[in-house]
């Protein structure tokens, strides 16, 4: 059960970007850094000779660890991204994220001064074969708290374009919502250890 994915290259340094931008071969793309936040490091490019440009200015941003993310891009078919939520390889609930103001998509409340209020919004359960690919990936791959990042186009076919397992969430959306992750990942927590305990 493959999720369909968007294509990406890992390179490292800062001389191998352009080269694998080449093997790419997916316009537009982005850039993005292998270990960030709140959009760090995060271009969209619509042609090589970009690419060219920023790699060899003085804006150009060193990710941390030396790795630097190459994407291919896909607009989103509302200008909405979408941000799935499990914990313990269950679906939790879908945050729905205006990406129309760029890719800084850090859904944490200290990400958010200034923001305006609805770029977060809570929105109806996934199709049962979505939410069933995905939490069979994450069992697959033994993740148990995790989101999985995905975006639909104009053709209405959705890709997924990250997996993270640091996730964060939105206090004013799950307010509004009246679901709160924090409460479920403690009970799933309490249950784990209460377990391990009888082990």
């Amino acid at each position: 059960m493959a999720l369909k994915h968007l294509k990406r290259i890992a390179t490292i340094g800062k001389k191998s970007i352009v080269e694998a931008a080449k093997r790419l071969d997916k316009y537009p793309f982005i850039t993005k850094h292998n270990r960030a936040g709140k959009g760090a490091g995060v271009y969209l490019f619509n042609s090589l000779a970009e690419l060219e440009v920023y790699v060899n200015s003085d804006t150009f941003e060193e990710p941390v660890d030396g790795i630097t993310l190459l994407q291919e891009y896909i607009k989103p078919n509302d200008g909405r991204v979408k941000r799935s939520e499990f914990i313990g390889q269950k679906f939790l609930y879908t945050v729905s994220i205006d990406s129309s103001q760029g890719f800084e998509l850090c859904p944490s409340d200290e990400c958010q001064i200034g923001q305006k209020e609805e770029k977060f919004q809570i929105i109806d359960p996934l199709e049962s074969k979505q939410r069933e690919s995905y939490e069979y990936f994450l069992h697959e791959n033994g993740l148990d708290v995790a989101a999985v990042e995905w975006v639909e186009d104009g053709n209405h076919q959705i890709y997924v374009y990250d997996i993270n397992t640091n996730t964060n969430y939105n206090n004013t959306a799950e307010e509004k919502a009246q679901i709160f992750a924090h409460k479920h990942l403690a009970a799933y927590l309490k249950e784990q250890l209460s377990q391990n305990e009888r082990e």
